[in-house]
């Protein structure tokens, strides 16, 4: 985790930063891929701000606070970013992922292992290749396989993405 501490308006003292270091390592019993977080000081008339933000690999978080004493600013804004923790933790320990349909587990096997399914189309069905476009439509499936009546031989024929008919010839 890297630390960026910037201070506007003022020079930041040893005191300040060991604070600042104190709180942010709490952060981690919270979050673990914690890549940055780079803590704002500045001092506006009497208003002492101090602003915290954290960002991780999944989660950018911000804490603001301002007081008349920049220690009890830095240790309210650490406290709201603290508590943004806990909440987002606490959420994902609780997250209860909703149980599958029993289709949707048949679904999640079948990817692994691809079912072969019999048809049980009869394939010496005698007809021309224009009764094979009717049956095909009728029937709603993306291919048909059949005998043709004038030569005899079994063909396929399938509808192609252009709208046009494919005919295979089985030899």
């Amino acid at each position: 985790m890297q630390l960026i501490i910037t201070g506007r308006h003022f020079d930041i003292t040893e005191g300040i930063k060991d604070h600042i270091k104190e709180k942010v390592v709490k952060f981690e019993k919270y979050l673990t891929k914690i890549i940055e977080v780079h803590v704002v000081l500045s001092i506006e008339r009497e208003r002492q701000l101090a602003e915290i933000i954290l960002n991780s690999s999944d989660v950018k978080l911000l804490g603001k606070e301002e007081s008349g004493d920049m220690y009890s600013s830095i240790d309210a804004a650490a406290s709201k970013i603290e508590h943004q923790l806990k909440d987002r933790k606490e959420r994902l320990k609780h997250h209860k992922r909703k149980p599958l349909k029993e289709d949707e587990k048949l679904l999640e096997v079948d990817e692994e292992i691809p079912l072969i399914i019999e048809d049980k189309r009869n394939l010496d069905k005698l007809m021309s290749p224009e009764e094979a476009i009717l049956e095909l439509g009728a029937q709603e499936v993306e291919f048909i396989v059949f005998k043709d009546r004038n030569d005899n031989k079994r063909k396929v024929l399938y509808k192609r993405h252009d709208n046009n008919y494919g005919l295979i010839v089985i030899e």
